[in-house]
């Protein structure tokens, strides 16, 4: 059986960023869907003519609508991804579970709708009618931040210590990533302090998403610190460093030529130099440059999975809603200057 798909937005996630033909690994939703073998891509919508007519040069089988409301109507659709502006996915997701029965899973972008109040009315209403949904924060079906996952938890490098993460501005946009990463690793907040850039503010479909830097403790063990700030919206970073009792995990994302991201994983060992066995050192017991799966197929795949068995997507509607509450403790610890306890 093939299930159906469609595509809501064909911007740069929703499809333009894999016409980059440098790209080694997947990225967008369409070619998530068209790359699966058990999907068909049958329909997408976006009120761009100019999106539509590069789609449907690549795509003439694919059905290209103007209006998403028609699309709905005319096709059969069981998974739909939802790539347009934050502030319309409330909207656009109750319409959908309201006059489409046959939608059985939602693929929504980041951040989940506008706020945390929103993430959390788009979860429930999809509970609520048996729709799985998935968020895409990607990374959780990344088989390389899933075996770090593995290593914390078996704690064969002991409790966590330090989380630091480093990335570019716009806490929403790109750094929420970051933000949904030091929770898959550290695990629910007991309280943050926070303060948002504002030397320099992206703006993104229109609105200012402001970067930050944050300070916060878990509530299992150890604390983790969050550099979202930049100069612009060209500098890239992205880089997660985990120091554990016993170890060390430490993962840089880099867009070079291989498209490749480097895993250290490291362990304290005595130092050969070192007659007396005093003293240990962090060495290298893993230091491959790993390529990435192909994450976005897989978390298609795991959609699939989620709908025939009813359990939740590697990312879902949760951990979509804790990042949104992260982000706005950082901008109510700004302006009142205070830590500010997580519930």
């Amino acid at each position: 059986m093939k299930y159906k798909a469609s595509v809501i937005g064909i911007g740069q996630i929703g499809h333009e960023i894999d016409r980059d033909l440098t790209r080694k690994f997947i990225w967008s939703h369409t070619k998530a869907y068209s790359s699966n073998p058990s999907i068909e891509l049958v329909a997408i919508s976006d009120i761009n003519s100019d999106l539509r007519q590069n789609f449907e040069k690549e795509y003439p089988q694919v059905k290209a609508y103007k209006n998403y409301i028609n699309m709905l109507q005319e096709n059969k659709i069981q998974i739909i991804s939802i790539c347009i502006p934050t502030i319309l996915h409330l909207k656009i997701v109750k319409e959908i579970v309201q006059q489409y029965t046959s939608i059985e899973a939602i693929f929504i972008e980041k951040p989940v709708g506008g706020n945390h109040q929103e993430a959390v009315e788009i979860e429930n209403i999809c509970r609520k009618n048996n729709i799985v949904l998935a968020s895409n924060y990607m990374r959780r079906w990344d088989f390389k931040y899933k075996h770090a996952q593995e290593i914390i938890k078996s704690e064969d490098l002991g409790k966590v210590q330090t989380i630091v993460a480093y990335g570019a501005t716009s806490l929403l946009t790109s750094a929420s990533h970051l933000v949904d990463l030091i929770l898959f690793f550290g695990g629910k907040v007991k309280w943050i302090i926070g303060e948002l850039q504002e030397d320099y503010v992206r703006r993104v479909s229109n609105v200012e998403d402001h970067g930050g830097v944050a300070f916060m403790k878990f509530k299992e063990h150890g604390h983790g610190f969050l550099k979202a700030t930049s100069i612009n919206d060209e500098n890239f970073m992205f880089e997660i460093d985990i120091l554990l009792e016993k170890g060390r995990i430490s993962i840089v994302e880099s867009w070079d030529d291989n498209d490749q991201s480097d895993m250290r994983i490291m362990k304290f060992k005595p130092r050969n130099s070192d007659k007396t066995g005093k003293y240990k050192t962090l060495r290298k017991d893993n230091n491959s440059v790993l390529k990435s799966n192909e994450r976005m197929t897989d978390a298609v795949s795991d959609i699939i999975k989620c709908i025939n068995s009813g359990k939740i997507p590697d990312s879902g509607g949760e951990n979509a809603i804790e990042v949104h509450q992260i982000i706005e403790s950082i901008k109510l610890s700004s302006g009142s200057n205070q830590k500010i306890i997580q519930l």
